[in-house]
């Protein structure tokens, strides 16, 4: 027996996809669409959230249409890893300063992986802190501390 949806969280997917690009084409048809000569600020808006419609009923028919498809259990660890790592980011920033988040930030989130590589992750940290440190406070000016009190 052919079930309708054959992968119930592509379907979710599509369907949650479509709903936002509709919703995103209704706020942007108030903005106004403007002519082919003058483009109206809501143009370009109503132009990406037909795309995302069209992507989620894409998805949603390729559910219902394609081949029959298990969904693997889902992984917790590495959810939580890249969520508690975003987290620790956000918290600390501002509190110890953009250096020590970003060494949270890339010590948790290397915990998704099922045998982190510890070198590898202390470099990706120690060059996301000095080039994240470059780009915010130097090029950007944003007013945020490499190192607390610094």
């Amino acid at each position: 027996m052919r079930h309708l949806i054959q992968s119930p969280a592509d379907f979710i997917s599509g369907s949650i996809l479509a709903g936002f690009g509709a919703a995103g084409l209704y706020l942007a048809i108030d903005y106004g669409l403007g002519s082919y000569r003058s483009i109206g600020p809501g143009a370009l808006p109503a132009a990406c959230a037909l795309l995302l419609t069209a992507c989620g009923l894409a998805v949603a028919y390729k559910a219902m249409h394609g081949p029959r498809f298990e969904a693997p259990p889902f992984a917790w660890r590495p959810f939580m890893a890249v969520l508690g790592s975003v987290a620790a980011w956000t918290l600390l920033a501002e509190r110890v300063g953009l250096v020590p988040a970003s060494f949270a930030l890339v010590l948790l989130a290397v915990l998704a992986q099922e045998r982190p590589r510890w070198l590898t992750a202390l470099a990706t940290a120690a060059v996301l802190g000095v080039g994240g440190s470059a780009l915010f406070i130097l090029a950007l000016g944003i007013p945020l501390h490499v190192l607390r009190g610094w």
